[in-house]
């Protein structure tokens, strides 16, 4: 099998009428935008796009459908929407939607490039991945040999050059962020994982040297950390307000796997209000994980960051300031439930550090506490 051919490039907004619904298969895709097309008629621009958002066991894949639309306003009873742009990894599928007489369908395709992603150890993004459907029965009829789809994977490298350069710019002023950031421009769309790493490593170095303070140097990570799951946030803030007490809620996330997959501990001393996260080993890992008995292996293992995990097996040196950006995580996480900014985030233990977990401590308002 030829090497999957993958790069990488900015999409830019588009207007576009849209519908939402669950599908079980590429068919059932195709009836949804033949159903759009229809009620678009003439408006229409461009080549539908799927967005895959999310999977229910009962219902199916939940998608948002999107047809580009030539003017503004609505159309009929169809309102027009803005699809937002997005960094991504994409690759051009030659052929039918669906696996059919030894042809590769899409979803072998985008599984091609899942595993070019974990083998380059590359960040993917937040956003749902998309296809966009530039030639099919409309152009070829049922030559489905012929049918032309570009996969679209969410590419968060970008994303996080843009928001270090943004918390820089915010914290410590644009010629600092500058100075920091030196050759971003060509590593932006790159996913030469060793171009990458020394780029990286370099950066971090310079925001050592640039910025002494590592409450600044937080402030600056914590905002490049990837997007929290907006409806699990939303799932934690109603458990919170069901509970109505910080303490019966972390009793309630220490039971609960499903809405909150880690573990909480309290710091102990001095003030009282610090708890502690322990970051559990992502199940795609965890055999191999108990498993290993090499300390450099089982930290590699153990680590959930695809820029951190070859730095860790190489033994080269990344400050450990970069595990300001996977505190972020857990910044988004409580102020979101508690409606409350800013929360502090420190770090406790990493693997980066040469621990064998990834330790974090919330300081939490001292007035939930008061009784």
């Amino acid at each position: 099998m030829d090497p999957i051919d993958v790069r990488a490039k900015w999409v830019e907004p588009q207007a576009v009428t849209s519908s939402r619904c669950f599908v079980k298969d590429q068919h059932d895709v195709q009836a949804a935008i033949r159903e759009l097309r229809e009620k678009a008629g003439a408006t229409a621009s461009g080549p539908p796009v799927c967005l895959f958002l999310g999977h229910d066991p009962e219902k199916g894949f939940e998608v948002e459908i999107g047809l580009p639309v030539s003017n503004a306003g609505s159309i009929g009873d169809l309102e027009i929407k803005t699809l937002p742009g997005d960094h991504v990894l994409w690759t051009q599928h030659i052929g039918p939607h669906t696996k059919a007489n030894g042809a590769a369908g899409l979803r072998e395709t985008a599984e091609r490039m899942w595993g070019f992603i974990a083998e380059k150890n590359l960040l993917a993004g937040d956003n749902p991945t998309r296809y966009v459907y530039l030639e099919g029965g409309e152009t070829h009829g049922e030559h489905a040999e012929r049918y032309v789809t570009e996969i679209q994977i969410s590419y968060h490298f970008p994303l996080w050059i843009e928001s270090l350069e943004r918390g820089l710019k915010e914290q410590t002023g644009a010629e600092t962020a500058a100075a920091v950031t030196a050759g971003a421009d060509a590593v932006r769309h790159n996913f030469d994982s060793e171009t990458l790493r020394s780029w990286v490593l370099g950066t971090l170095d310079r925001l050592d040297e640039s910025v002494p303070s590592e409450r600044t140097r937080a402030c600056v990570l914590n905002g490049c950390a990837h997007r929290y799951p907006k409806i699990q946030l939303l799932r934690m803030k109603a458990a919170y307000e069901e509970e109505g007490d910080i303490l019966r809620f972390i009793e309630r996330l220490n039971r609960d796997n499903d809405l909150f997959p880690a573990r909480i501990f309290w710091k102990g001393g001095d003030p009282k209000n610090v708890i502690c996260i322990e970051k559990v080993i992502p199940p795609w890992n965890r055999q191999a994980y108990e498993k290993a008995t090499d300390p450099v292996e089982k930290r590699y293992l153990g680590c959930f960051c695809s820029l951190v995990k070859e730095v860790i097996r190489t033994g080269e040196e990344l400050s450990p300031s970069f595990c300001h950006c996977s505190a972020g995580w857990f910044v988004q996480m409580w102020e979101t439930v508690l409606d409350r900014t800013p929360i502090r985030v420190d770090i406790v233990e990493s693997v980066l550090r040469g621990d064998d977990r990834c330790v974090f401590a919330i300081h939490l308002p001292e007035e939930l506490f008061a009784k």
